[in-house]
């Protein structure tokens, strides 16, 4: 049945292949993954297919986008995470394998994006500025203006965001907002000491406090762009 089909997808994701193991010698910022990347990425390809048959096959279309919406959630925001934390930004960084080289944050966004198996031009949009690459990535969409706000009121309303991943756009920067349903936080690849890629609490980032333009658009909430992730 779908339904079952779905937990088994993200069960099997959840855990089976972003569990983490450790030693009473590593440090709290080491993780060692049970399986390759590129065995990662293959897992991910082989979920995306099934998760397009569960779409097809449940009447329920909104349960399917809220269960399609979790699993971004814990695949982009936690399982790629895992594997690209602490890799090193880098102005002209465009690596494709997590801790090898750096990455730049626009390559960032689309390479997590690529490697979640949406069909998107990763080289060019990178290079775009985020409004651009953002207007690209989800063209029927509006992009949301937060840049009336305080600080204290953007973080508010990100928390008050629905459960998933979205795009923000920054002064000279861009990332993913990830809700998980209970916080809000900032994935990016953070130019500053050239931290490289990290996941922090809204209220938290030095990026978002002193950037004057926020700009927002919902992957997991946009339709079109669910669609084309399952190519049907």
């Amino acid at each position: 049945m779908p339904i079952l089909l779905l937990a088994i997808i993200i069960s099997s994701c959840k855990d089976g292949h972003y569990k983490t193991v450790s030693s009473a010698t590593d440090s709290p910022d080491i993780i060692k993954l049970q399986i390759p990347y590129t065995e990662y990425k293959k897992l991910l390809d082989s979920n995306r297919i099934k998760m397009a048959d569960f779409y097809k096959a449940l009447p329920d279309k909104a349960f399917a986008k809220d269960s399609i919406a979790n699993y971004w959630v814990e695949t982009l925001g936690t399982g790629l995470f895992d594997y690209w934390h602490g890799t090193t930004w880098g102005f002209n960084g465009i690596t494709q394998i997590p801790k090898e080289g750096n990455i730049a944050c626009g390559y960032f966004v689309t390479t997590l994006l690529t490697h979640m198996g949406l069909n998107i031009s990763r080289s060019r949009l990178a290079q775009m500025p985020s409004s651009q690459m953002m207007k690209s990535i989800c063209p029927a969409q509006q992009i949301e203006s937060y840049n009336n706000l305080n600080f204290a009121q953007f973080a508010t309303a990100m928390q008050q965001l629905k459960k998933g991943v979205y795009i923000i756009g920054l002064d000279f920067h861009t990332g993913f907002i990830i809700h998980d349903g209970r916080s809000a936080y900032f994935m990016h690849s953070y130019y500053g000491n050239n931290i490289g890629v990290i996941k922090e609490a809204v209220d938290q980032s030095t990026a978002l406090i002193k950037s004057q333009t926020k700009w927002l658009i919902s992957l997991t909430g946009d339709d079109a762009l669910i669609k084309r992730w399952l190519n049907i």
